[in-house]
C-alpha cells in the first residue's frame, strides 16, 4: 500500500456522511449499562471532536467518564484502545476501562480528563501563558514520538503494521504531492504559473523526501488544537485526544498538521514547540 493512497482518499474511507450517525441519550445510558448495572447516572452530554465516532461524558456517583462510539468495524476500535492503552503509562491519554459491543454498536469507556481545549481558548490566551502551553506541547509530541516500531505503516489490534507503506512514507509523501500539483483541480486553485514553480522545488527536493522512508516513529496524524486538552492552572498538557488516524511513520506529520495556521498565533509556536521537543537526531 502506497501511504498517499491510503491517507489522503477520504470519500471512501472516511465519509463523515456515513460514519457520523444521531445516537440518542436512551441509547448512550443503555450502553453505559451493560458496563454496570448498578450505576446511578447524574448527567450526559455529547462532546465536540471525532471525525468517524461520537464521544459522551457522563456523570455517576462522584465518577466522570466518557463513552466513545465508533462508527467503524470493531477492528479499528481496537486498534484505537491499544493505543491508548500504549500511551497510559506517559500520561498522554485517558485510561480505558471497558470494550464491547452491543446491537452492532462498538463503544468504549474512558476516564474524563479535565482541561480545555486548547482550540477554544488559545485567542484568549495572554502571550506568556500560551509559550508556557506551546513548551510543555513540544515535550509532551517528543514523548508520542519516542515510541517506535519495525516498520511504517497503519496499524492492526495488536500495534503490529497491519497495512505497511509499500514505498515508504517519504515516497508516498512526494508522490502525492506530484499528483496533486499536476491536477487540473490544483492548478485552477493555484493557479497555472504557482503550481509549476511548487512542482520544480518539491522536485528538487526528492532526496529530503527519501530520507524519511525509513521513520518508524508513533504519529498521531491529526495533531492540533481541536485534540490538545490544556490546565489553564498549571499551563500544560493533559491528554492528546483522538487517535484514530494514528500510524507508524514520519514525526513531520504531527509538526505539519500543528503548524499549518502558525501565522494567526500571536507567537512564534515553532520556536517554542521545539524549544520543549528539544533535538530530532535524539530520538
Amino acid at each position: 500500500m502506497n501511504f498517499g493512497d491510503y491517507m489522503f482518499d477520504y470519500d471512501s474511507k472516511f465519509d463523515p456522511n456515513i460514519l457520523k450517525e444521531s445516537v440518542s441519550q436512551e441509547l448512550v445510558a443503555s450502553l453505559i449499562c451493560k458496563w454496570d448495572a448498578t450505576v446511578k447516572l447524574e448527567s450526559i452530554r455529547e462532546l465536540s471532536g471525532g471525525y468517524s465516532n461520537s464521544n459522551f461524558f457522563f456523570e455517576s456517583s462522584h465518577r466522570k467518564q466518557v463513552l466513545r462510539i465508533f462508527h467503524k468495524p470493531i477492528h479499528h476500535l481496537r486498534t484505537e484502545v491499544a493505543i491508548l492503552k500504549h500511551l497510559e503509562l506517559a500520561s498522554l491519554a485517558p485510561q480505558v476501562r471497558y470494550l464491547s459491543e452491543m446491537s452492532g454498536i462498538n463503544f468504549c469507556i474512558m476516564d474524563f480528563i479535565e482541561g480545555q481545549l486548547l482550540s477554544d481558548i488559545w485567542h484568549d490566551l495572554n502571550v506568556a501563558d500560551l509559550e508556557k502551553i506551546l513548551v510543555d506541547l513540544g515535550k509532551k509530541l517528543r514523548q508520542v514520538h519516542s515510541f517506535t516500531f519495525k516498520e511504517p505503516g497503519f496499524f492492526g489490534p495488536n500495534l503490529d503494521i497491519e497495512s505497511k507503506f509499500e514505498r515508504g512514507v517519504g515516497s508516498g509523501y512526494f508522490d502525492y504531492i506530484i499528483a496533486s500539483l499536476t491536477s487540473a483541480l490544483v492548478c485552477e486553485r493555484l493557479g497555472k504559473e504557482l503550481a509549476k514553480n511548487t512542482l520544480e522545488y518539491i522536485r528538487s527536493k526528492d532526496a529530503s523526501f527519501l530520507a524519511l522512508n525509513g521513520q518508524c516513529h508513533l504519529v498521531h496524524s491529526d495533531f492540533n488544537t481541536k485534540n490538545i486538552l490544556v490546565c489553564l492552572k498549571t499551563k500544560k498538557v493533559n491528554a492528546i485526544l483522538d487517535w484514530e488516524f494514528a500510524h507508524s511513520g514520519t514525526p513531520l506529520v504531527d509538526f505539519a498538521n500543528l503548524l499549518r495556521f502558525e501565522n494567526e498565533s500571536p507567537v512564534d509556536v515553532q520556536s517554542f514547540l521545539r524549544e520543549g521537543y528539544g533535538k530530532e537526531d535524539e530520538l
